[in-house]
Formats: C-alpha cells, structure tokens, sequence
C-alpha cells in the first residue's frame, strides 16, 4: 500500500482541499492517506465515508501545537487517532494519545522556517516515527537531517507531501507491504517501511499566506 501520510483539508485553515478533492485525487494517483489537519479532525468523517466508495484508504491524524506552562514547544503529530485529544500540554497530550493506542510522529522536525517540536530528544523514544522526508521542506538538509537522526535512533522513517492543495497530494509516499491499515500500524511500530518524494515548488508557501488571510477558496 502507498500512503500520503501528511495531508490537509479545508478544515485546516490553511488549506483548500475539500473532502471529496482529497478522495477524488487520492484515486487518481493509485495512493491512500493521512488526514493530518491542524488541530482538529472533523475531516475525517466525511473522507470515511466518501472513501467507501472509491477504495481508498484513509488514516485519522491530526498535526497539533503542543505548549508546555503556556510555551509553544511546535507540532507533534499523531496517526490512527480515536479522537482529538483533550489537552495541549506536554507531556499530557503524548500520554493521552499513547492512550488511544495511536501513533506518534515529528513532523518536518529539522525545518527552521516551520514548527519542529523544540524538545524533539525529550520525546524521541517515545515517537513511533519521524517524518523524513516533507515536500514542503525550502531545503533538502532539513529532510536530510531527519532521515539521519531517525537512523541515528532507530526511528521509522515515514514521508509525506504536507499537502494544503490539491496538486501537492501525492507529492511523498510511505510505501507498506501489507494490504491493510492493520498491517500499516504493524509496518510502522517494525520500521518496515520505503520513502520517496519530491520537493513541491516553494510557491505553495504562498498561497498557504493568501489561503490564511482568506483570499483563496476551497478546491
């Protein structure tokens, strides 16, 4: 199975992609994916359900900004989430979605121009996996000093596009040899898994300005 494992839909507010784009362009590329919208996952029943129909799979996720005492500390994210966790704090929120028996994953760690979690060795034995590969990274040493620390600590490397439009989606496959979610799960908690991808244009920083300030529409 070839997974997005980073994906956004206009639930996040800075993305256009509706539901039914996601699915629809999902198919078209042969893949399957996460729905890792910032903060919340009210995507994910109405993707569950539209998903039924067209044979792709769908992940619930969600990226999320984790503080401590008040202070941003950056994103985690987390997979095969039951329900959007109740806190923000850390390390409160790592428990409580360990709790839910979901995965927890780094997202776009060594990024400067984004939000790495600051305290990343803190959590690191507790992450499932680390994203080593971001399409939306400005640099490859960013995705290359992911990849090496994620080997360095013998963390599952995973990748995804960080998808916020329609022609990001698909731009980084985690691929699992299994044909199921079930298998997924088993596949990332064994480190059994192969990246690829390719950088998107960095233009897509700026319509994610414009898409913030309400100037673009969902797609």
């Amino acid at each position: 199975m070839k997974f997005d494992l980073h994906v956004h839909s206009c639930y996040s507010r800075d993305a256009v992609n509706k539901p039914e784009t996601l699915i629809r362009r999902a198919k078209e590329l042969g893949i399957n994916i996460a729905i890792t919208d910032h903060n919340t996952t009210a995507a994910y029943p109405k993707l569950k359900k539209i998903s039924k129909k067209s044979g792709v799979s769908v992940i619930p996720g969600m990226e999320m900004d984790i503080y401590s005492e008040g202070k941003y500390l950056g994103e985690l994210s987390a997979l095969f989430l039951q329900e959007a966790p109740k806190a923000n704090e850390f390390p409160a929120i790592v428990d409580e979605i360990k709790k839910q028996d979901a995965l927890l994953y780094a997202p776009h760690p060594f990024d400067v121009f984004r939000s790495g979690f600051r305290e990343l060795g803190t959590v690191a034995k507790k992450l499932d996996a680390l994203e080593a590969f971001n399409s939306r990274c400005y640099f490859s040493g960013f995705n290359r000093k992911a990849e090496a620390y994620a080997d360095a600590h013998k963390i599952c490397k995973i990748a995804g596009s960080d998808a916020h439009f329609p022609q990001e989606i698909g731009k980084a496959i985690t691929e699992f040899n299994c044909d199921n979610l079930e298998g997924v799960r088993k596949a990332i908690k064994k480190r059994n898994t192969r990246i690829y991808g390719e950088k998107s244009s960095p233009i897509v920083h700026f319509y994610t300005f414009l898409r913030k300030r309400k100037l673009l529409k969902e797609a």
